[in-house]
């Protein structure tokens, strides 16, 4: 009897510094990941633009191809959401950085961090590799490889 009232002070204990761990995360979630593609931001934004790219370089779409995507609002964990891309010239090339901000309302929210931060980092590094090798895996304009053949030339 005496090891089950140990055990339960243990377990009591280890809830509160649990409590205590995810009551300190911030209020305010910040990720934010960048990576620099050889490419010009237009290229980038046509990818980036349009939703219906989304999947090519998506890094949720390797995990599940199946999955279907659509634009909805959600509620159930309080709190402002926002994930954006911006593009800055650098160099010959574009960097392109990824952030997502958001808040943790309460114990919920700020649980929910502690279960997501590391993975939705990792995540948005995935994505933005996908990205850079399909920026630049597409021929650039002017390159000889999109000229079309001359039928008309002998040799």
């Amino acid at each position: 009897m005496k090891n089950l009232k140990i055990a339960g002070v243990v377990v009591l204990i280890l809830l509160a510094l649990l409590t205590i761990f995810v009551m300190l995360q911030p209020t305010q979630a910040h990720v934010e990941r960048s990576i620099v593609i050889n490419g010009p931001a237009s290229a980038i934004n046509e990818e980036i633009g349009r939703f219906q790219n989304f999947d090519a370089w998506s890094p949720w779409s390797k995990i599940s191809p199946e999955v279907k995507y659509s634009i909805v609002t959600f509620e159930g964990f309080g709190g402002t959401f926002c994930s954006e891309i911006k593009l800055e010239p650098d160099g010959g090339g574009t960097k392109v950085t990824w952030i997502y901000d958001g808040t943790n309302d309460g114990l919920k929210g700020k649980l929910m961090w502690v279960l997501m931060r590391g993975r939705m980092e990792e995540q948005y590094e995935l994505g933005l590799a996908a990205l850079k090798k399909l920026i630049e895996g597409k021929p650039a304009p002017g390159d000889p490889a999109l000229t079309p053949a001359d039928s008309t030339a002998t040799k």
